[in-house]
């Protein structure tokens, strides 16, 4: 079935503007080190009982983390692991230090209150949004009315396909 095709095409579009909003959030939130968990979503499409379903994935191991917080600090298997995780990442950030003593202290800093608390102090003034980025970035797509407009586009597509206009109302399209 053409439609199909048709569909499976426009949703991976579609994904691809959700994938978008997803790393704008990321970036908004300051959240961007190495870039792993804004380059880690892919749109999947999958057919279940005749209907297609559009999901972004992820294979980051830390997307929730992220998206949730960790009210209870970030567990480290060891102190050690925390520091060296901690001082790679102020590289991968751009940190400077006036020398190894001041790097020492702020990322020990840094490590004591991860491990107190999900977010530091210094992240707090960072960002007024620090969580839900997921959840943010659906809104803003919910609000700008992307799923009426994919919808839309799904149909007008299907309509060319078909070769006659508004026969796609025959099809049952629903996107949330």
């Amino acid at each position: 079935m053409s439609e199909f095709k048709t569909i499976d095409k426009a949703l991976r579009t579609a994904g691809i503007f959700y994938i978008d909003l997803l790393q704008e959030e990321l970036q908004y939130q300051d959240h961007i080190a190495s870039g792993r968990l804004a380059h880690s979503f892919k749109p999947k499409v999958s057919e279940r009982g005749g209907n297609l379903y559009l999901e972004i994935v992820s294979d980051s191991s830390y997307m929730w983390a992220v998206n949730d917080g960790l009210p209870n600090g970030v567990k480290w298997s060891s102190y050690e692991t925390g520091y060296s995780d901690i001082l790679d990442w102020s590289k991968t950030k751009g940190f400077t230090f006036e020398n190894k003593r001041h790097e020492n202290l702020v990322i020990s800093k840094i490590v004591g209150e991860l491990s107190s608390k999900y977010l530091t102090e210094g992240g707090e003034l960072v960002a007024n949004r620090r969580y839900g980025f997921i959840e943010m970035s659906f809104a803003k797509a919910d609000s700008m009315g992307l799923n009426q407009m994919i919808e839309e586009d799904i149909l007008k597509q299907i309509d060319a396909v078909i070769g006659e206009a508004g026969q796609s109302k025959a099809i049952q399209l629903t996107i949330s």
